[in-house]
């Protein structure tokens, strides 16, 4: 890849990768900032993929075993069209590193209020974030990665088994496949540790075994029923 030295005052030199760009426009502040912006992605990318390196020396044969289909996916990439995305059921979902977290309301309080800071430096997010007008941006909080790796062993799951999910796949493509990992649908997808809400009540009760437990549950999602669940909400710990 070609440089340019604004202080050696040498002759802006086109980048290889580009061959169509105008050697003129290499040095331009128009190009810097497109180049700064690539080369943080980059930058992301390199030590995500070393952190990852990191985490996989702990990974045992048996969790290779269970990869199965993930590996054709990820060696033949353009003939599955295979792609590596933070969350597929969000259209435009991105991983942000967390630079300030503050908790602003008392640990008491029955309502929390975080206040928390992110670097979107190289994402797709940089430049909607800026400038006068409001916009508001989703989060998609994570569940405690030692709490999901305790709830999997005291269920008996393989945390590395790969699996597919229909409902991960994006909504406006048709006929996607969702491979993604035990541990990750418990850490980034499934509310776990949070209060059961009716709906949640509504997919539960057809698995009761007891007949008495699937008529309670059911019955709790039931409007006459709003206030005694919202008790039952209220007393969880």
């Amino acid at each position: 890849m070609g440089g340019y030295s604004a202080e050696s005052g040498a002759a802006p030199l086109v980048l290889a990768t580009r061959p169509w760009q105008p050697a003129w426009l290499a040095g331009s502040s128009v190009m810097t900032n497109v180049a700064r912006i690539e080369a943080q992605r980059a930058a992301m990318t390199f030590q995500h993929h070393q952190e990852s390196k990191k985490s996989a020396g702990n990974i045992s044969a048996e969790s290779i075993k269970n990869v199965g289909d993930l590996s054709k996916y990820l060696a033949f990439q353009p003939q599955y069209k295979a792609q590596l995305r933070a969350r597929p059921d969000v259209a435009q979902g991105e991983l942000v590193r967390v630079t300030d977290w503050k908790l602003l309301t008392p640990e008491d309080y029955d309502r929390t209020c975080f206040h928390f800071e992110v670097d979107v430096r190289g994402t797709a997010m940089e430049h909607a974030v800026n400038g006068s007008q409001g916009k508001a941006l989703s989060v998609y909080a994570t569940n405690d990665a030692e709490k999901v790796m305790q709830f999997t062993k005291e269920m008996n799951l393989d945390p590395d088994q790969i699996v597919s999910v229909e409902e991960l796949a994006p909504p406006s493509e048709d006929g996607t496949v969702v491979l993604t990992t035990v541990h990750k649908l418990f850490t980034q997808y499934l509310d776990i540790f949070g209060k059961p809400t009716r709906e949640f009540l509504k997919k539960l009760h057809p698995y009761a075994q007891d007949i008495q437990e699937k008529v309670a549950i059911a019955e709790l999602t039931l409007d006459r029923k709003t206030d005694d669940f919202q008790d039952r909400q209220a007393r969880a710990a």
